[in-house]
């Protein structure tokens, strides 16, 4: 079974729908249903459901407003996610981490790849 975070999101939502239609059982997580910033509700989720791997799609993605929230943009986006990685661990199930472009300053005339460095121009991408 594959764990999708953020499963009321866009991605979220597209990843589950398509990895069921690739045959896989694909069991998508809302923010209610799994608070990436609650590491006891983490826990309790992992514990529950023993995927076989976790998708992390979770992401607070009003890249204006973070400008303003900063605090909460870096808490969903850089502490969630540590906390995501710390409960994984803990029960040895591999998590796969989608990230943005917004990581990116957007200047290369190429597509950019994992290994380019980054250099987010706001603080939606740092948070990143």
């Amino acid at each position: 079974m594959i764990l999708v975070t953020g499963a009321s999101g866009q991605v979220g939502r597209s990843l589950v729908k398509l990895g069921g239609d690739y045959g896989f059982n694909m069991v998508g997580k809302s923010h209610l249903e799994l608070d990436v910033t609650n590491f006891r509700n983490i826990e309790d989720v992992m514990h529950d459901s023993l995927p076989d791997l976790v998708i992390n799609a979770s992401a607070y993605t009003i890249v204006d407003k973070s400008e303003r929230e900063p605090d909460v943009a870096y808490f969903a986006n850089e502490d969630g996610p540590r906390l995501l990685v710390t409960a994984s661990n803990n029960v040895n199930i591999p998590l796969f981490h989608l990230s943005t472009d917004y990581v990116f300053d957007g200047v290369l005339d190429r597509p950019y790849n994992e290994s380019d460095i980054v250099n987010p121009c706001n603080i939606y991408g740092k948070s990143k």
